[in-house]
């Protein structure tokens, strides 16, 4: 019986030895599926910040441009409310010129308000990925 233990024994030793390799291989195989999965994964939160940064960089420039456009409609409303102030008798047309020139003022403020609350989301959604929105473009060569 001890000799067909010790057959058994050298047998299982044998299979043992010619398992081991692929057992280490594929335990490597599921470290390395792992890691292959945190890196899409991370490369995906950076490309989606990198998104995140341009569209934020893109408002800023049209927050600046609508900013601008209504310091120039508010100076030029201004003014017009000044001559109209000083005519005795404006006419209709007149007018209706300050009037269409203070509701363009009113819309531009609209526009610049919300503008300002889109700023405010986008610099939040940046802190929440990890990202300074007044880096420019250090955090984008930081992402790229």
């Amino acid at each position: 019986m001890s000799d067909k233990n010790l057959r058994l024994q050298v047998v299982l030793n044998a299979v043992d030895k010619l398992t081991r390799p692929l057992k280490v291989a594929q335990a490597g195989s599921k470290e390395l599926a792992s890691a292959v999965r945190q890196t899409r994964e991370q490369l995906k939160r950076l490309n989606d910040a990198g998104g995140q940064l341009k569209s934020f960089d893109q408002l800023s420039r049209s927050l600046s441009r609508t900013s601008t456009e209504l310091d120039q409609a508010r100076l030029r409303a201004q003014m017009m409310t000044r001559e109209m102030s000083a005519l005795e008798s404006p006419t209709k047309k007149q007018t209706a010129a300050l009037e269409t020139q203070w509701r363009a003022v009113s819309r531009l403020e609209q526009k610049q308000e919300q503008e300002t609350r889109q700023m405010a989301e986008a610099r939040a959604e940046l802190y929440r990925l990890g990202i300074s929105a007044g880096g420019g473009a250090r955090e984008t060569a930081r992402i790229m």
